[in-house]
């Protein structure tokens, strides 16, 4: 039966028609109410004498923590105490109906006898826990981070990698696992916890070793370093963040924490304070809460960082001022400028920066467009940028095939297995192109130059009505120009591009491996049955038409106009 709160007067009882499930708003204040009554219950015993106190939690009268359903109650570990532990608890369970569930609870001793030990667990049933405890999947601690403590991390990683190592997955298919389900597992760690370098370069290590190699040791002859496969796919990467940058942004929210929450508990991490310096800017208003020379308010910075200590002196402001003391009314109120230092500080503000009476103090995080903390742009900030590619768009766009994409995205880098690389490091080996039995197997060669791919684009290229060429650069270059087609085109241009790229290379792995042939024909048909499906499952009749012909040569006729 629920009551309703009317201006401060109960009003009737109604009875719950289904029972309150996780996430259900009301969930929260039911919980805060029902702990509210084990917390009574343990401060009441713990009061009369009966609970007896942790010793390091008795000047504090700290009998338990409690975060929704999750408790910690600490006690002195004596017979006496656990029994009237388990007293209250019972208690607790006749009024609420919620009972202890003793394959989720442990007890954590220290400085006790095994004998004592073992007693507590055999007469009330508690499992004995190890520390550091566990919550939300990362360990509690205090110190710094061990070996065992990150171990977790190492183990969790390398225990998914291990179950997908035994699929038959595509490098598209480990991309897609990486980004998805490993950086999901590190991100959790990253937002909490300062990662050592040796734990980033192990995670890193056995992800780049499983997307090479499809295992987590091991990842020698990878195609792609991995800081190049960590940059933005505009960048020619793909798209994975590189660990330390990003465990650097996850942890500067605590920095803008610590201005824009005065509350906040976060003060002892301070290892980022430098990269801080110059994201956290001050907005002046009436000057009160902001340090005159250490603060980052001036457009040129903090000024005792750039115009060193002697400042300070020629100002004869202390060090601690408040910048209000330069301040009356809407308007500047300086010393006398006797040093050319000073006379730059107040010409910079000319015109340029007031301060407000009527508007407090605030602040805004350079990093981010909104001025608040963003994860993702303060990691962008902080990244290493590389030089943007036009082919990116090419290779990355909306409805495309992944494991196509990853083919292309190696071909483009010239970074495919071809025997003409192979014979860098195997100068015995037979580079005899597979496809024509009359080349050096180049990438140039290969995908254009072969009599067997030149046949193949040239039915693709009367496919989609574009001209048809043998040049790898001269394609690419036309591809990469911004036409003036249709959407829907254009995105059928990708697509066969990507496929036939794709193909061309399976096809070359088939002879090599299994010793299946295909001619140019036959391959145009599946690229042709590739794109058509993936044409179909996202475009719409009426939308983005295609002319005629092209529809007709794709099978797509419900999308012509």
């Amino acid at each position: 039966m629920f009551s309703v709160a009317l201006n401060g007067n109960l009003e009737g009882y109604f009875p719950g028609k289904k029972g309150i499930r996780q996430g259900d708003p009301l969930s929260p204040y039911l919980f805060v109410i029902c702990m509210e009554v084990l917390s009574r219950l343990l401060n009441k015993a713990a009061q009369e004498g009966n609970l007896p106190y942790h010793p390091n939690c008795k000047k504090t009268s700290l009998t338990h923590l409690c975060f929704a359903d999750d408790l910690l109650i600490f006690t002195d570990g004596s017979s006496r105490a656990v029994g009237e532990l388990d007293s209250i608890l019972k208690q607790f369970y006749l009024v609420t109906g919620l009972k202890v569930n003793y394959q989720k609870s442990e007890i954590f001793c220290c400085g006790m006898p095994n004998q004592v030990i073992r007693e507590l667990t055999e007469t009330y049933g508690f499992k004995v826990g190890t520390l550091p405890v566990r919550y939300l999947g990362v360990p509690l601690i205090t110190g710094r981070l061990t070996n065992a403590a990150l171990k977790p991390l190492i183990s969790k990683i390398t225990d998914r990698i291990n179950s997908w190592s035994s699929k038959y997955l595509s490098f598209a298919g480990r991309l897609q696992l990486i980004s998805s389900v490993l950086q999901g597992i590190t991100n959790f760690w990253c937002s909490v916890f300062i990662l050592p370098k040796r734990v980033i370069t192990a995670v890193e290590a056995k992800c780049s070793a499983f997307l090479w190699k499809g295992k987590s040791i091991d990842a020698r002859g990878a195609k792609v370093s991995w800081s190049a496969v960590c940059q933005p796919k505009m960048e020619g990467g793909l798209g994975i963040k590189p660990l330390l940058s990003w465990n650097n942004a996850c942890i500067l929210r605590f920095i803008w924490l610590l201005f824009s929450k005065a509350g906040s508990i976060w003060r002892k991490i301070l290892k980022l304070r430098s990269l801080a310096k110059y994201l956290v800017k001050h907005i002046v208003g009436t000057g009160d809460s902001i340090y005159l020379w250490h603060d980052f308010w001036h457009p040129n910075g903090p000024l005792i960082e750039v115009y060193g200590q002697k400042i300070v002196y020629d100002a004869a402001i202390p060090s601690q001022a408040k910048l209000s003391q330069v301040i009356q009314g809407d308007f500047w109120k300086w010393p006398p400028a006797r040093s050319p230092a000073l006379l730059q500080i107040q010409i910079a503000l000319c015109g340029v920066l007031y301060p407000n009476q009527s508007t407090a103090d605030s602040v805004t995080w350079l990093a981010s467009t909104s001025g608040s903390f963003k994860t993702g742009s303060t990691w962008n900030y902080l990244r290493d940028k590389g030089t943007k590619v036009q082919w990116f768009r090419l290779v990355w766009f909306s409805h495309s095939i992944p494991r196509h994409c990853f083919i292309s995205w190696l071909a483009i880098l010239n970074r495919l297995s071809t025997k003409a690389r192979q014979k860098r490091w195997t100068p015995s080996i037979d580079d005899t192109c597979m496809l024509c039995k009359d080349a050096s197997e180049s990438r140039d060669h290969l995908f254009f130059s072969c009599p067997y791919s030149r046949q193949l684009w040239k039915q693709i290229s009367l496919l989609l009505g574009v001209p048809s060429t043998c040049s790898w650069q001269d394609v690419l270059t036309w591809f990469c120009r911004k036409t003036k087609r249709t959407a829907l085109y254009n995105t059928l241009l990708k697509l066969a591009w990507c496929a036939s790229i794709y193909y061309i290379w399976t096809e070359r792995n088939n002879r090599i491996h299994r010793q299946v042939f295909t001619s140019p024909s036959a391959l145009v048909d599946k690229i042709q049955a590739d794109v058509r499906d993936r044409v179909l499952g996202f475009a719409k009749e009426k939308t983005s038409p295609l002319s005629k012909e092209v529809a007709t040569n794709w099978g797509l006729d419900v999308l012509c106009i």
